[in-house]
């Protein structure tokens, strides 16, 4: 996944327009202002040194509460994998051989999976082609009216495993294994939607960008320099692209937040449908999303 770092010149030109033009005036404004009346900034250097800190304090702060947030994101994504996956293997291993339901279990399993990845992208589950394809038509109505859809789905699962417990297919032990992994799922779930919604700190973008805007009047100053003026708009270019990719990381399940939701989501369910010998594997296509 590419981060706005990542993009091409010409794509961060086109992104950071108006603002390039914003700070280019600005920058010229001042340096022939100060050039007009014969300015002499004796201050410069040091407001100068103190603007540039700011910005560098702001930036680190901002990165690091970002890095912490995606990496405590990315560690409970990867627990949705590894408890699907878990859930698989054990239903493979507790069910008698020659039965359908494992197979009916983990497509569902997959079925949770889509699910959540569409409502950690605040889209709806019951339009997307990787759900429609893995559920039946009855439950794409429910998922249409239920509030919470992908914690319907874990409750439909544990309850086909209470089901096949009292029938006498698995045991009372293995049920008991099979909540436990079904609660590691729900914990998973909660923690994503919690980083899903909820806003990264306040540190950008908007006082920085307003910093940016002060440091294209202060860096050509006191003379009409074109050297000080390329310098000014470079380093507020350089710094707006700095705080849009911070912006990114700190949504880590959005598009363009880095981690690849879709392809994730793919991969757990041919791992889960082949751990139980399913011949319905779907390709694993690079959607980078």
């Amino acid at each position: 996944m590419k981060s706005s770092l990542d993009e091409a010149p010409a794509s961060a030109l086109r992104a950071e327009g108006p603002n390039l033009l914003l700070w280019t005036g600005a920058a010229a404004l001042s340096s022939v202002a100060a050039a007009r009346i014969g300015l002499d900034v004796s201050l410069k250097e040091p407001v100068l040194v103190g603007l540039l800190v700011t910005l560098a304090v702001a930036w680190s702060v901002g990165w690091f509460t970002d890095r912490l947030r995606r990496e405590a994101a990315a560690a409970a994504w990867r627990a949705v994998g590894s408890g699907s996956r878990h859930l698989s293997s054990q239903i493979a291993a507790y069910l008698p051989d020659g039965r359908e339901e494992p197979e009916e279990f983990v497509a569902q399993q997959a079925a949770w999976v889509h699910v959540l990845r569409c409502q950690l992208r605040e889209e709806d589950p019951a339009e997307d082609k990787e759900v429609r394809r893995v559920v039946w038509p009855e439950q794409l109505r429910r998922l249409r009216d239920a509030a919470d859809p992908a914690q319907w789905l874990l409750h439909d699962q544990l309850e086909a495993a209470a089901h096949l417990a009292r029938d006498g297919v698995i045991g009372e032990r293995h049920l008991q294994s099979i909540d436990g992994t079904v609660r590691g799922l729900l914990d998973a779930q909660l923690v994503c939607l919690e980083f899903a919604g909820t806003p990264p700190p306040p540190v950008r973008p908007l006082p920085v960008r307003a910093l940016l805007l002060v440091a294209a009047v202060l860096l050509p100053l006191p003379g009409f320099q074109p050297l000080s003026i390329a310098l000014a708009v470079g380093v507020c270019l350089i710094t707006g692209r700095l705080v849009d990719a911070g912006m990114r990381a700190a949504a880590p399940f959005a598009h363009g937040g880095g981690l690849p939701l879709t392809r994730d989501s793919l991969s757990i369910e041919r791992d889960t449908l082949a751990r139980v010998g399913s011949r319905d594997v779907p390709e694993l296509r690079d959607t980078g999303t």
